[in-house]
């Protein structure tokens, strides 16, 4: 009951803020997942058995928020998780942000935001190499990995939606997504997307960040 709550609320959330879900079903299932808390499909959602045993504890809402948001961004607009991770992680933990934002106050959406503030620059001190932008194999362990493309990237959506203002922001989302429903996009078309909406160059706004959003590997910078 608890699980159908949340994606409902999502569901109706995420619709309001980027459009409807491409899948016309969605099935939630509980499983005995080893080393995930989540995972998504097409149309589908797994949640871990161990957390599912405690439906009402917030990272349970978190784990089936984000999972829902993966039917947007993986599912209706796909990108390489091993070159470009983020594109759909990212979001996923930044809609779970504004899930909690919306149906648990600004106190729950403080909290996850606290969090992302002490892993990623954590990370980030003990391996400047590191962006939210780098490849699934330039990280170590899955401890940085989450702290970088999870957290460091929701950090940077987060980021751009408070300084460029909410306007611009669900624009270019919204854009970048129906242009690209169904396809395979590249953090280029995510940059031309938002550049347009807010009208200017955000080269600054990623040198500032230490990172290149473009179709290149951020690591070796080939293609």
């Amino acid at each position: 009951d608890r699980a159908l709550t949340v994606a409902a609320n999502a569901l109706r959330l995420f619709e309001r803020r980027i459009a409807r879900c491409p899948y016309p079903q969605v099935s939630i299932v509980e499983v005995p997942l080893e080393g995930a808390a989540g995972m998504e499909f097409s149309g589908l959602i797994l949640v871990g058995s161990s957390f599912a045993a405690q439906p009402r504890d917030r990272f349970f809402t978190i784990i089936v928020a984000h999972e829902m948001a993966h039917q947007w961004f993986y599912g209706g607009v796909g990108n390489s998780a091993s070159e470009h991770p983020w594109l759909d992680e990212a979001f996923a933990t930044f809609l779970s942000h504004e899930y909690l934002r919306e149906y648990e106050g600004s106190g729950a959406a403080a909290a996850m935001r606290a969090e992302w503030g002490r892993t990623y620059p954590s990370v980030r001190e003990w391996r400047p190499d590191l962006t939210f932008a780098s490849p699934l194999y330039a990280f170590p362990d899955s401890p940085s990995y989450a702290a970088c493309v999870y957290d460091g990237g929701a950090m940077f959506l987060h980021h751009l939606r408070e300084t460029r203002g909410d306007s611009c922001f669900d624009q270019a989302v919204r854009t970048y997504y129906q242009t690209h429903l169904y396809g395979f996009t590249v953090p280029d078309d995510l940059l031309e997307a938002l550049e347009h909406a807010c009208n200017e160059s955000l080269d600054d706004l990623l040198q500032e960040w230490d990172v290149r959003l473009d179709g290149t590997c951020s690591i070796c910078r080939c293609m």
